[in-house]
């Protein structure tokens, strides 16, 4: 079995369903998407906070590798159980040429599109 299998088993099995809108388009995923607590936001805007500090607003978005956040519009959004969140920065991770999986820094938007995801 290779990686990027083992990777979507995994996000199958333990992710939650989020939806991706851009334009007028969406699909559906299973992603984890959790809160940041982090020592620093260097991805970011560059500003350093202390160590496990949780600003309440950033979240780490993994999902399958076949939904890249990284080309999609700069007004993207994720949505799961009723909250939207803003695409701050993604990208692809791979392993040996094979595209493993998608990660995001994800920021808190509003409420989600009409759709209970």
């Amino acid at each position: 079995m290779t990686f990027r299998r083992r990777v979507d088993r995994l996000l199958r099995r333990y992710g939650s369903e989020a939806l991706v809108e851009w334009d007028d388009r969406s699909t559906r995923v299973k992603a984890m998407i959790q809160p940041l607590y982090y020592k620093n936001k260097m991805y970011l805007e560059g500003s350093y906070l202390p160590d496990g500090y949780y600003d309440g607003g950033h979240y780490l978005y993994i999902g399958p590798a076949g939904v890249r956040l990284d080309q999609l519009p700069f007004d993207a959004v994720v949505a799961r159980d009723g909250v939207c969140y803003r695409i701050k920065r993604a990208e692809l991770v791979k392993n040996a040429g094979e595209a493993l999986y998608s990660w995001a820094i994800l920021q808190i938007c509003g409420e989600g599109s009409d759709e209970s995801v």
